[in-house]
């Protein structure tokens, strides 16, 4: 949802989140194992970065099309999440430096 900028009266962020999903089968994974991996643990899968960096690009693209739409009128924050099966999620905020 988008609020016309005439319609704002607080300084709210517009938040995108571009959403991946691993099967734990995937990553030879069982919901236990994965449950007791740590964070770190499971950035360190290639298959997670790999989501993770395509949920960046096409978070680039999105800011890109709507900033060419509304211009500077936005204030997007960008977030890139991961779901392991159901049982874990990966995410990180995308700067568009």
């Amino acid at each position: 949802m988008i609020l016309r900028p005439e319609r704002r009266k607080f300084p709210i962020y517009d938040f995108i989140l571009e959403f991946k999903f691993i099967k734990l089968t995937e990553l030879n994974l069982s919901g236990e194992k994965a449950r007791k991996l740590t964070q770190d643990k499971l950035n360190d899968f290639a298959l997670v970065k790999k989501n993770l960096a395509d949920a960046k690009k096409q978070l680039l693209d999105y800011k890109t099309g709507l900033q060419k739409k509304y211009g500077d009128e936005l204030k997007l924050k960008l977030i890139s999440v991961v779901a392991v099966g159901f049982e874990r999620v990966v995410w990180e905020v995308v700067e568009a430096g």
